[in-house]
């Protein structure tokens, strides 16, 4: 008579785990630890909208724009152009005799633009080190922070209500004032957002 196999009486890590749930997966974690970089942008876009009319309107020439919309770092990758535009436009060196971060504009060429162009960004496939990109995003939070609590008048800006200086220099970049500007990618921009994302894609399937 062949003798019955030998049960194994040791619990399976999921039976034994007093949540019974599962480890999370990569793709989880990786969407976890974006949640802090998301909530930043979220928050840098909120009070943007509450930019007092103390804070001047960005121009369609403003360094701004052109900062967000041309320059890229010599090694194209979405980290390091991330990096340097930042770093160009809110580095600590930009700070003015006061403390003050000297780039903040209202307007869609000024932190309407910087909010377009930080949620284009595909942070859950971790490109970019968010030890390095908290601090950027945390310190252009604080000031707009600062510029809205020092001020009374939180209503949040118009569209379509530009500065007679604002609508001339979008009527000499024939472009229409009361319509709110693209962003403009720079040149391979939507190539490597793809070779990302399908990057990321790849990682789910495991």
């Amino acid at each position: 008579m062949a003798s019955r196999p030998t049960r194994n009486r040791q619990a399976s890590s999921r039976v034994a785990d007093g949540a019974n749930g599962e480890a999370p997966s990569a793709v989880h974690q990786s969407v976890l630890a974006a949640k802090p970089i998301l909530d930043l942008i979220k928050k840098i876009g909120k009070l943007s909208a509450l930019l007092p009319e103390t804070v001047p309107e960005a121009p369609a020439d403003d360094d701004i724009h052109r900062v967000i919309t041309r320059v890229e770092h010599p090694d194209g990758t979405v980290a390091a152009t991330f990096n340097r535009r930042l770093d160009i436009l809110f580095g600590e060196d930009t700070r003015s005799s006061d403390g003050r971060l000297k780039n903040i504009r209202r307007g869609d060429y000024g932190m309407g633009c910087v909010v377009e162009y930080l949620e284009s960004i595909h942070w859950e496939s971790a490109v970019i080190p968010f030890d390095l990109t908290e601090p950027k995003l945390t310190r252009v939070a604080d000031e707009l922070e600062y510029l809205c609590a020092n001020d009374s008048d939180k209503r949040p800006v118009k569209s379509g209500k530009s500065s007679a200086k604002t609508k001339a220099n979008e009527s000499s970049a024939g472009t229409d004032a009361n319509s709110r500007p693209s962003f403009t990618k720079e040149p391979g921009y939507e190539k490597k957002m793809d070779r990302e994302r399908a990057l990321f894609d790849i990682v789910e399937l495991f």
